[in-house]
C-alpha cells in the first residue's frame, strides 16, 4: 500500500482512540454520580441480589478500569485492552436492555457505535503501522464502520417515531435556547416523527457502496449536535452524556477520511499507471 496513506490512518488512529477514551470517561463519571445498569443486576433483588456495596465496587471499579484499558489500548503494545473496553460495554447494554422498561430491544442497537468502536480501532492497531494494512482489513475498517454507524442512527430513529418522552424533552430545550416559548406537543411530535424518518434513510444511504461524503458529514455533525443537546437540556454538569456520545460524531468523520485516503491513494495509482 501507499505511504500516502500513513498519515490520514494515523488521524483515523488518534481520532478513533480518543474518542473510545472520551466515551468510556463519560460513562464512568455518569456510574460513579448515578450508579449504572450493572449496579442495578448485581444489587436489585429481582435480578442478582448481591449487596449493595459489593455491586457498588464492581461497577465503579469496572468501569475505571475500562478508561485505563481504553487509554493503554490505544497504544500497539496494549491493543488488546480494546478486548476489556468491548466486553465492558457490552455487558452494560446487556443489563441495559434487562432492566429497561420502554423498548429494550432498540438499546443494543443504538449503542453500536460506542460498543463496535473498541474492535474498529483493534483493526487498525493490528499492524505495526496503519500504512502496512491489507486491503482486507481496510474494507473491513470501512464496512464496520458503516454498519455501526448505520445501526446507531437506524435504532435511535426507531426510538424518534415511537415518541420516546426524553427526545420530546430535548426537543423543547432546543425550540426555547432560540427564544420561543416551546411548541405544541402535536407539533413537536411531528418534528420528531420527522427527524425519525431523516434518521432512518441516512442510515440506510450509508450503508450503499458509495462513498456519499454529504451523507457521513451530516452524520458527524447530527451525532456531535445530539450528544451537546444534553448539555443544552440539563446544564453544563451534564457534560458525561456529552463525552458518552462524542463517538457518534467523530465515527463518520473517520469513515469521511477513510474514504479520502482511499480516494488520494487510487488517483496517485493512476498517475504511475499513466507514466
Amino acid at each position: 500500500m501507499s505511504d500516502i496513506q500513513l498519515k490520514p490512518l494515523n488521524i483515523i488512529r488518534w481520532i478513533l482512540a480518543g474518542s473510545i477514551v472520551l466515551s468510556c470517561l463519560g460513562y464512568a463519571i455518569r456510574a460513579h454520580w448515578y450508579t449504572d445498569k450493572i449496579f442495578t443486576v448485581l444489587w436489585n433483588e429481582h435480578y442478582l441480589d448481591w449487596s449493595e456495596s459489593t455491586a457498588m465496587r464492581i461497577s465503579e471499579w469496572g468501569a475505571i478500569c475500562m478508561v485505563l484499558a481504553a487509554v493503554a489500548g490505544s497504544f500497539r503494545r496494549f491493543r488488546w485492552a480494546q478486548v476489556f473496553v468491548f466486553a465492558w460495554l457490552l455487558v452494560s447494554v446487556s443489563c441495559s436492555y434487562i432492566v429497561e422498561l420502554w423498548h429494550p430491544h432498540y438499546l443494543l442497537g443504538a449503542s453500536a457505535i460506542r460498543v463496535m468502536s473498541p474492535l474498529l480501532c483493534l483493526i487498525l492497531l493490528s499492524a505495526a503501522n496503519p500504512s502496512e494494512l491489507s486491503q482486507f482489513k481496510l474494507r473491513l475498517l470501512e464496512w464496520g464502520m458503516r454498519i455501526s454507524i448505520a445501526l446507531t442512527f437506524f435504532y435511535h430513529g426507531h426510538e424518534c417515531l415511537a415518541a420516546k418522552a426524553q427526545f420530546l424533552d430535548y426537543l423543547q430545550s432546543v425550540v426555547r435556547l432560540f427564544g420561543i416559548n416551546g411548541i405544541s406537543s402535536a407539533s413537536a411530535l411531528a418534528v420528531l416523527k420527522l427527524i425519525g424518518i431523516m434518521d432512518i434513510l441516512v442510515a440506510l444511504a450509508i450503508l450503499i457502496p458509495f462513498r456519499l461524503y454529504l451523507i457521513a458529514a451530516w452524520m458527524c455533525f447530527w451525532g456531535l449536535a445530539t450528544g451537546f443537546v444534553r448539555i443544552v437540556f440539563a446544564g453544563w454538569e451534564s457534560y458525561p452524556e456529552f463525552l458518552l456520545r462524542i463517538i457518534h460524531g467523530t465515527l463518520p468523520l473517520c469513515l469521511i477520511i477513510l474514504w479520502l485516503s482511499g480516494k488520494h491513494t487510487k488517483r496517485k495509482f493512476e498517475n504511475k499507471s499513466e507514466s
